[in-house]
């Protein structure tokens, strides 16, 4: 049995919920197109694929900046304008140490996506980096845990950066990483999905 992934009648959000209901049923996809060039192993195929209707980010350390030498200040005076540039000083040290905190902080670096892909296996995205087209998989093996919340759909891998697809389709993406990763425990996965909602 297979399901039919995009129906332009109704909206992208309830096709997910859609999805998620008949892949809980028991209900398995059928290969549809695949992207050029995709490397699939045996027994693999592609259950779907978007072009540059998602958005996509990595999760990226800044990175650190050098700290800077301290100086040696001499001041002279009465005790209240010492003791006063003593607290300024403190202060400032105080200071920098949060901006510096805040500048080495990991942020959300988005790139431009081309398409993507999702198969039985991994999700792919080709990217582009340096003004050059670039493909990423993972497998969903990896996948540590999942967040999705609206149309953004975060994904924490083992030993990988954390990943963010965003748009109208990232609830859709999320319900076949769910099924794919987390089989009958899908719906705790994505309880946004769960929701009984009219599908127009």
């Amino acid at each position: 049995m297979t399901a039919v992934l995009h129906d332009s009648e109704i909206s992208p959000l309830a096709q997910a919920m859609k999805l998620h209901a008949f892949l809980l049923g028991g209900g398995q996809l059928g290969p549809v197109g695949d992207l050029p060039g995709l490397a699939l192993d045996p027994g693999e195929y592609t259950v779907g694929t978007l072009g540059a209707v998602l958005g996509y980010a990595r999760l990226r350390s800044a990175v650190p900046q050098p700290a800077r030498p301290g100086t040696t200040t001499v001041i002279a005076g009465d005790y209240a304008h010492v003791a006063g540039w003593a607290m300024g000083a403190a202060l400032r040290g105080t200071l920098q140490v949060a901006a510096d905190l805040r500048s080495r902080a990991p942020r959300w670096c988005p790139q431009p996506l081309v398409a993507a892909a999702l198969t039985t296996r991994r999700l792919w995205t080709e990217v582009i980096e340096a003004g050059q087209p670039r493909r990423h998989w993972v497998n969903y093996e990896m996948v540590t845990g999942m967040r999705l919340a609206g149309d953004r759909l975060e994904l924490h891998f083992v030993h990988a950066t954390s990943m963010a697809l965003t748009g109208p389709w990232a609830p859709w993406c999320a319900a076949l990483v769910a099924h794919y990763r987390y089989g009958a425990w899908a719906a705790q996965a994505v309880p946004s999905l769960n929701s009984v909602l009219p599908y127009r």
